[in-house]
């Protein structure tokens, strides 16, 4: 099957939107000479990804057009002679698709997306040219994946420079307010994520996380192979919690009301048996953690937005006190924990955040 003119653009018309007409890497690698280029690969460094499927679908692609490429042009119904067999050019100018499952192939690397931006015939770079923003909107999610999260949030009215970003994300400029999970490994912050001020450290390849706290803390360098401790706002907090981001992290002022510091409110899609998380924070001047635990029962009450659950937290031991919780949340007051502490809202965990706790951590039982 050959991809009309039209159906192509339509399919990438989003990646357009925003494409200033540079080059690829001319604000990134300037000038552009090898030296440079391999200069800047030594401090990139790729996350492992399973790519099989492209070279699959690559080979279906090429055997469906391959055949056509000597009898017609791409996009019209114009017979033409090819006096040669096709090369890589007379393929990619015919059938582009194929030039956008090699782009997502290379965005694994900067240094190969570069490459093939620099290095290639003017027609090709003028279709990489035209994809540049969402290679480079690629790569930084691969890299930094909870930063791409929060940013692509923060700027869902504006076209974001995603080459921009992963240059000033690289060298530090990029402060973002995350969620961390198991706080420096602590044994009390286990099955809990907490709010932290976070940038990445290229020197160290590592996240360097500043807890949001009412008394002060050191800093935990987080290795980037543990970016699945990171995360953004959970999404269905959003609404009611209006994370702020672009690059700012958040204050430690409860009287700015920033998101870590507000109460979730709201009782709907709980049920008995399914995973949650409640704000709890031990200081009143702290702001909020989410921490892990299992919807045992809830109880709405009549009149009001108000409800009472039992919550259980597994990896506390059946006989220990901290195993079992009677919260009483909805709105948006802050209330006195029996464990001791603030509580503030529950939120229902997704399949997705589920499946998350449960293959990234231990729930191994703690000592009560």
């Amino acid at each position: 099957m050959v991809l009309t003119t039209t159906e192509l653009w339509l399919l990438h018309s989003r990646h357009l939107e925003g494409v200033k007409s540079q080059p690829l890497m001319q604000h990134l690698v300037t000038p552009c000479d090898s030296g440079t280029i391999e200069e800047f690969a030594e401090i990139v460094v790729p996350q492992p990804q399973q790519r099989q499927w492209c070279a699959f679908f690559l080979d279906q692609i090429i055997a469906k057009t391959m055949g056509q490429l000597d009898s017609r042009a791409w996009g019209t119904m114009e017979h033409v002679t090819m006096p040669r067999p096709p090369n890589f050019t007379d393929i990619v100018v015919c059938v582009p698709s194929i030039l956008f499952l090699i782009i997502d192939f290379v965005a694994d690397m900067s240094l190969d997306a570069a490459q093939l931006s620099f290095l290639t015939a003017n027609s090709i770079h003028a279709e990489t040219f035209i994809m540049a923003n969402c290679i480079w909107s690629t790569l930084y999610e691969r890299r930094w994946p909870a930063f791409h999260d929060a940013i692509s949030y923060s700027s869902q009215e504006e076209v974001m420079d995603w080459c921009a970003q992963y240059q000033e994300t690289l060298v530090g400029k990029t402060t973002i307010t995350l969620e961390v999970y198991h706080r420096e490994r602590r044994q009390e912050f286990a099955m809990s994520v907490m709010p932290a001020n976070v940038r990445f450290e290229a020197a160290s390849n590592a996240y360097v996380a500043e807890y949001i706290s009412a008394s002060k803390t050191h800093p935990e360098a987080i290795p980037a192979k543990d970016a699945h401790r990171l995360r953004f706002c959970p999404p269905c907090t959003r609404e009611c919690l209006e994370p702020l981001v672009a690059a700012r992290p958040q204050v430690q002022d409860k009287e700015t009301a920033s998101y870590p510091y507000r109460v979730l409110q709201g009782t709907e899609g709980l049920i008995p048996g399914q995973s949650v998380e409640l704000q709890w924070k031990m200081q009143q001047g702290s702001p909020f953690g989410w921490w892990y635990a299992t919807l045992e029962a809830i109880t709405h009450e009549t009149s009001g937005m108000q409800a009472t659950a039992t919550i259980t937290f597994g990896h506390f031991p059946e006989h220990s006190r901290w195993h079992r919780l009677k919260v009483c949340f909805g709105d948006a007051d802050i209330r006195p924990c029996h464990f001791g502490g603030f509580t503030g809202g529950i939120r229902a965990c997704s399949v997705a955040d589920t499946k998350h706790w449960s293959q990234h951590f231990s729930h191994s039982l703690v000592p009560s």
